[in-house]
């Protein structure tokens, strides 16, 4: 084999950026003899694609819509060596063909959900004459840039209340009433949420568990504006039973957000994230639940009244690693910055594809694989 090792070498060791950053670094290429090639070439594509597969009516008038969209936020390609035209030699031996390309600022963060993503990949690619060319793939997480201090809610606390009855309407039970407050709004990953949180319960009902949820609900948006949702629970804390007429009390208990996309998935128009805590008290026998929701802004730049020892203007340093998603800016210790799949939750695999019989909705076209390292020799 004349191809020994064929590398994409980060100077990020951990492959996450800022929307904004340069992301530099060289592809290697070792070869054990001499080796044909017309050009040695590097794209950074990046895309946001939904697909879903809906079933309608029954019997003979049953049929399946695919639902689709797509968004391309990047297209770059460098050619590292050679024109493409004019055929060339490379010698034995080790080759290093540096590169570096500057991240626009508008771009959404990477993101793996049930019926879509957001996925930036790098394709280098040896164009050899009269040979099977050679790819190598490398995926690289990108964080989009959402600064919580030009929210004017981020700040605010909020305080949401809900009650319900059980039983009909001549023989109904006295109310199961809850309460669930937050200090504010707006959150970092590596943040926690400090909530209280109080319930009564003047029913005859065992309450048999109460539960603060933070849930990830995702939207997802076709061509043709068609919405598929999904919902995703992060974090969960559980309380037991509630004797009827008892009431329960949290008080300043926390849930620490793990690596998360920001809210909104900003820049991106096919796909919506929205951060809820809720409250969910679960009566015994039949009956609903009472849940009482609070929408929270996750972001990546976290409100100054937080870090007022230090006056600050967030600026990306295009030639400094990125720091912690989430964390405070550059100057502060933070956590290593999370993994690919920290970042981008792994997610089923997205349904729909085109077939007999089917109707296509919208134009968009789905075809990513999950990162990948290996590369075709010969």
């Amino acid at each position: 084999m004349k191809i020994t090792t064929f590398e994409i070498r980060l100077h990020n060791p951990q492959p996450v950026y800022y929307a904004g950053q340069t992301v530099a670094g060289q592809v290697y290429l070792e070869l054990a003899a001499e080796l044909d090639f017309r050009a040695i070439t590097l794209a950074l594509h990046g895309d946001a694609n939904v697909a879903w597969t809906e079933h309608h009516g029954s019997g003979k008038s049953r049929r399946t819509v695919h639902y689709r969209n797509n968004e391309t936020y990047l297209n770059i390609k460098l050619y590292l060596i050679g024109d493409g035209k004019e055929k060339s030699k490379l010698p034995a031996g080790g080759h290093n063909f540096p590169f570096s390309i500057t991240l626009p600022m508008n771009l959404p963060s990477t993101f793996i959900g049930d019926h879509g993503r957001v996925l930036y990949l790098f394709k280098c690619n040896i164009d050899r004459p009269w040979k099977r060319d050679n790819n190598l793939h490398l995926y690289i997480t990108v964080v989009s840039l959402l600064d919580l201090n030009q929210d004017p809610n981020a700040a605010s606390p909020m305080t949401n209340s809900g009650s319900k009855k059980f039983g009909c309407l001549c023989c109904t039970t006295g109310p199961l009433s809850a309460t669930l407050s937050l200090p504010k709004l707006g959150y970092v990953c590596g943040e926690t949420i400090f909530f209280s949180a109080s319930i009564e319960n003047l029913s005859n009902k065992v309450m048999t568990k109460s539960t603060i949820k933070l849930i990830e609900r995702d939207i997802f948006i076709s061509a043709r504006g068609k919405q598929r949702h999904s919902n995703r629970i992060i974090l969960t804390h559980q309380e037991e039973t509630i004797a009827p007429g008892a009431s329960f009390t949290w008080s300043n208990v926390g849930l620490l957000i793990p690596p998360l996309p920001p809210s909104q998935l900003i820049y991106c128009n096919i796909i919506d994230i929205i951060y809820t805590v809720e409250l969910s008290v679960d009566p015994s026998g039949i009956g609903f639940d009472l849940d009482v929701p609070v929408n929270i802004t996750i972001g990546t730049i976290p409100l100054r009244q937080q870090y007022q020892h230090i006056n600050y203007q967030y600026q990306p340093d295009a030639n400094a690693p990125p720091p912690a998603i989430g964390a405070p800016p550059p100057d502060m210790s933070a956590p290593p910055p999370p993994s690919y799949g920290e970042v981008a939750h792994g997610g089923a695999a997205m349904e729909g594809t085109e077939g007999e019989g089917n109707e296509v909705q919208g134009g968009g076209t789905y075809a990513p694989s999950y990162p990948t390292y290996a590369f075709n020799k010969s």
